[in-house]
Parts: C-alpha cells; structure tokens; sequence
C-alpha cells in the first residue's frame, strides 16, 4: 500500500513538473522557441534518411559485387550518405546555438517574473517574505546544476526524441514490425524508468537547503569585502573556511550517496536496453543470414535501432530534477502582478500636500509579527511646516515612515493626504513627492553624479543644478579631490575609483535627498542619517537643511533631541502613540518625557566634554 502510494505521488510530480515545464516554455518567445523546433525537426528527418541510404549502400555493394548493378548508383548513394553526414553536423551545430538562445530566454523570463514580484513590489511585504525569497533563490539557481532555462530546453529537445523514435521505427517496421514494436516498447519502459529516477532526485530534500544557504553565508564573509576587515582583525578567517567547508560537507553527502544509489540502476537500465537491442535484431539478424531478409534492410534497421535506443540512452529527463525550482517559480507567478494596474487610482496633484498628512487611528504590525508598532496612531503633518519626530529605540519612527511611503499599508484605520486616502492614490506618484533618506541609506559603487541623480532620475541632466546640489551639502571639497571629479566611480572595485569616509558617503546621500527636492519632491524625511555624526556636527547639518529646505514639508527623525530643537513642532512618540507634541520651548516648559530626555542628554554631553577638558586630565 504504502509503495504504490510512493509510486503514484512520483507519478504525479512527474505530470506536474512536465506541465509546469511546458508554460515556461509557452511564455518563452515564439522566435526563441520555433528555429530550435524547426532544426529538431529537421534533425529528426536526417537521422531517419542515415540508416536508410546506409542500408542502400551496403545492398548496393552486395549488388555491384555479383555484377547485379553498375558502380554509379553506389557512388550517388555514397555521396547522399556522406552529404547527410555533413548537414547533420550543420544542424548540430545550429541546434547547439538556437538551444542556447533558448536557455537565456526562458532564463530572462524566468528573471522578469522574480523582478515582477520583487522590484516591482508596490510595498515590502513580499521581499521581506522569506518564503518569496526562497522561492526566488530556488528559481534563479534551480538545482542539481539544472537551471531553468537548460530545463526548458531539454523538455523540448524530449519531444523531439519521442518524434525521431516514431520515424526510426518505422525503418525498422519496414524489415520486421515485431522488432519495431519490442524496440519502442523498451524505449517506453526506460523513460518511465528514467523518469522515475528523475522524480526521486527531484523531489526537494528540506533538510538540506537550511545548510546550503548558511553554507552560501560563510562564503560570502570569507570573500567580501565588507567583512574583511573584521574577519582579518579577529582572525576569524581559519574558522570560517572549516564551518564552510563542514557545512558543504553535510549538504554534498547525501547528494553523493543518493547518486552512488543510482549507478547500479542505470547499470540495469543501460542492461536492459542492451537486451532489447538484441531480442529485437538477432531473429532479423539470422533471417538475413538465411537469406529470409534482405542485406540492406536489415543494415538499416540496425542502424535505425541504434540510434533509438543511444539517444533514450544519452539524455534523460533532467527537467525532473528541477522539480521544486519549477514549483517555486509557480509560487512566484502567484504573487506576480497581472499587468493591470489597480482600478482606477487616483492622480496626485504636484503640490500635494497643500494642506496636511494626518494619521487617523492607524494599527500596524509587521507580518508574521503578533506585536504591534502602532495602536491607533493619530499625527497630523501639516504642509511646509518642519516637525522633528523622537522617541526611544523600537518606538516606531521608521515604521511611521514607511507607512507614510507606502512600503506598507495599516492594517486598520487610514492616512490621508489632503483629505484623500493614501491608499486610493497613485503610489508611484506620491513617491515622486517623496525625498526619503534613511539611516541604512545605499551606497551605489557607481560615480559620484550617479549616487545624487539617483535622487530624481526623471529630472533632465543638468550640471548646474548638480553643481548647486553638491555645494549645498558641503560636497565642494569632496569632489575638487576626486581623481575624475562627479565622474569618479566610489568604489575601488573600479579602476579610477576611490571610497568614501563615513561622513562623505552622509552627505553624498543628503545631497541624493536635496536633488530630490529639487526634481519636485514636496516631503523630506531624514530618518536618522547622520547617526554616525558627532552631536554638534548633526545638530548644525540639521539647522542647515531646514535653512536650505524652507516652505518644504519636513519630518526630522533624531535619537538626539538638540538636533531637531529648531524645528518648528516636535512630537514624541511612545507606545505606538503620539504622548507629547508642541515646540522644544513648549515642550521644555512642560515638564514631560521631552524634558526628561533633553536633560539627561544635554546632562551626558557636558559630563563627557568635562571629562575631556585638560583640567579634568590633570585630575
């Protein structure tokens, strides 16, 4: 009971990864897919016209040798069966380079669809999914050294094995329908053996993937560069390279035992086709030595039968083997848009906001969280007006920001935008009144005018305004030392190129968010950027860019409460709630959690500038 239900669960992953197989190959383009049809097809015809002429020829020598029939014929059919010999290997030839062209297409398909459910996510949801992100290493590595796009490929070149088996046996029906039939019969039986194989090594083993992607972890700290230094320092180096290699170790293993399991039933298999070659050809064989069968149809039949039974021999399914890449990549195609954008949504005017952003009762948690950030969050953000926005570690601001960004949507209550609920606007739109730089800010190994165009691509080069943008954050000095100037590719992976310091990468990125501003962004949130800066020196950077960013709707987000002081609202946030809202005097005045933190910070401040004084050294 429990075999045949082994049995028909394999039989059923086989259908379904053959049915999957066949979509990835029906979304590839038809002028991809039909040059390496056609040169299958035609491959197929010259491999039945080569057993056949070889049978003509080897008739015609017997003929020629008793005098039956003149040398001319022979040499033509010589010749027929050498030029079938060439084109042959012209279309192998062919067929090697349109097979290739079909592989990278099925492949770029395979990577618009992760592209699709990743960059094109209106949200963060599915790429901070770990299952989509499984799903799409699954597909873009897919398995056993199969990809995808070899996968589709072989799946087409099997259809064309069954089409070239049909034309071959009917060849050898022409000597002896028996022989035909007990050849097609084992052709049958070693792919549904091959395809059982296939099956039983496609089917994912979970419990190794966990180790392969820890395994894929170790390997890029050994030869990153971000971790170098670390790894160098602590030494580190030696230990890695062991876990890695122990880790490998653990994942190749049953791989390897799984494949030394195979080597005797392809032994068998490769046995039985031998058997079948013979039980089909030795009575035929043996009619012909009686005189019973014609010499050239029995030297075509053999030849016919060999060529059926090496290609069943030479290539089997290994579209099986990728089974669970297939099914990931079905997983994907769910989560993928249609194409259609979301009825009818609303255009965002390029002054929004004229009057306000205001939170109403909004509740989020993430997914696959249970704690919730926010719990009916109530936050007006009036237009041009400059808020500073604090609170202890975990309050939330980030998380205010990408709801206000549309990363995510509330699980309950709204945000609205001029009286307009956020989630019925164009959200493309809205983030082009965006200028959003967050603490983990990206640092593009690309040139230096490339990491602040970045900031509005739409906007049309212009050199002057970029000029304008560099001075404003104090990039002047900067640039005037870089070997190529705004050309200079930051990076040192580049010949030519050259890194950044910490606070030269922060204020390539504040300049990034001020051309933002200047391609149209009406909103700028700096959440935390300029963590990495000194007290004073974030507090001046600060009080610059609400000087620079006047009658722009600004949203400050600090863990150092003197730098967001000159805003002109403050609001703290705890709880998932807005406690305290109002200006740092009003604030200061008030006595509440602002007061207490200002304090015990400003106290922090002036103890550790004490301590650094020469009197307190002498002490």
């Amino acid at each position: 009971m429990r075999e045949r239900e082994s049995v028909r669960r394999q039989a059923s992953y086989g259908i379904h990864s053959a049915v999957l197989l066949t979509r990835l190959v029906w979304s590839v383009p038809k002028r991809d897919v039909m040059p390496f049809a056609g040169l299958l097809l035609l491959s197929s015809l010259v491999g039945v016209a080569q057993p056949v002429l070889l049978g003509s020829v080897i008739g015609g020598i017997v003929k020629v040798a008793s005098g039956r029939e003149g040398l001319g014929r022979l040499i033509a059919l010589l010749f027929g069966l050498l030029a079938t010999l060439l084109v042959n290997a012209a279309l192998q030839a062919g067929t090697a380079v349109a097979a290739t062209r079909l592989e990278r297409s099925a492949d770029g398909v395979v990577r618009q669809r992760i592209r699709s459910v990743t960059a094109t996510d209106p949200g963060m949801s599915r790429i901070e999914d770990p299952a989509v992100r499984d799903d799409a290493v699954s597909v873009r590595e897919g398995a056993h050294g199969v990809a995808l796009g070899a996968a589709a490929a072989d799946g087409v070149r099997v259809v064309f094995q069954y089409v070239n088996a049909l034309l071959l046996a009917a060849v050898v029906a022409e000597a002896s329908v028996p022989s035909a039939a007990v050849l097609l019969g084992a052709i049958v039986l070693a792919r549904l053996f091959s395809v059982n194989l296939g099956v039983r090594r496609g089917i994912p083993r979970l419990a190794t993937s966990a180790i392969e992607q820890r395994a894929v972890y170790f390997r890029e700290l050994i030869m990153g560069s971000r971790s170098a230094k670390e790894v160098r320092v602590f030494g580190t180096g030696e230990w890695l390279i062991n876990e890695m290699t122990g880790l490998w170790n653990s994942f190749y293993g049953p791989v390897f035992a799984v494949r030394r399991g195979y080597l005797w039933q392809f032994t068998l298999l490769y046995l039985g086709l031998a058997a079948a070659y013979l039980l089909a050809l030795l009575p035929l064989m043996l009619a012909t030595v009686d005189g019973r069968e014609a010499l050239a149809r029995f030297a075509a039949a053999l030849s016919a039968a060999a060529v059926m039974l090496l290609c069943v021999a030479q290539t089997f399914t290994r579209y099986l083997l990728v089974g669970e890449p297939l099914r990931a990549y079905e997983r994907l195609q769910a989560h993928a848009p249609d194409g259609v954008p979301p009825a009818g949504p609303a255009h965002v005017p390029a002054t929004a906001p004229i009057g306000e952003i205001r939170f109403e009762g909004v509740v989020f948690h993430y997914p696959g969280s249970a704690v919730r950030v926010f719990d009916g969050l109530d936050l007006v953000l009036r237009a041009r007006e400059s808020v500073g926005l604090v609170g202890i570690n975990g309050a939330g601001k980030t998380t205010l920001v990408k709801l206000l960004a549309r990363m995510y949507e509330p699980d309950a209550g709204r945000i609205l935008v001029d009286g307009v609920d956020l989630r019925t606007l164009d959200a493309g739109e809205w983030r082009s009144r965006l200028a959003v730089l967050f603490q983990d800010f990206v640092r593009y190994e690309l040139s230096m005018a490339d990491n602040i165009r970045f900031g509005r691509l739409t906007l049309p080069s212009d050199s002057a305004v970029l000029e304008e943008v560099v001075h404003e954050a104090g990039l002047d000095d900067v640039v005037a030392r870089l070997p190529a100037g705004l050309s200079t590719p930051l990076s040192t992976s580049y010949r030519g190129g050259t890194d950044l310091s910490g606070g030269e990468w922060q204020r390539t990125a504040l300049a990034r968010a001020l051309y933002a501003l200047r391609g149209g962004a009406g909103v700028l949130v700096l959440d935390e950027p300029t963590a990495a800066y000194d007290i004073r020196a974030e507090e001046e950077l600060f009080s610059r860019f609400l000087d620079l960013t006047k009658g722009v709707t600004t949203l400050l987000i600090s863990h150092r409460l003197s730098a967001v002081r000159r805003a002109q609202r403050i609001i703290v946030l705890s709880g998932g709630r807005i406690v305290e809202d109002g200006t740092h005097a009003a604030l200061m005045t008030l006595g509440g959690t602002y007061a207490e933190m200002f304090k015990l910070q400003a106290r922090t401040v002036r103890d550790g500038a004490d301590a650094s004084s020469p009197r307190s050294a002498a002490r």
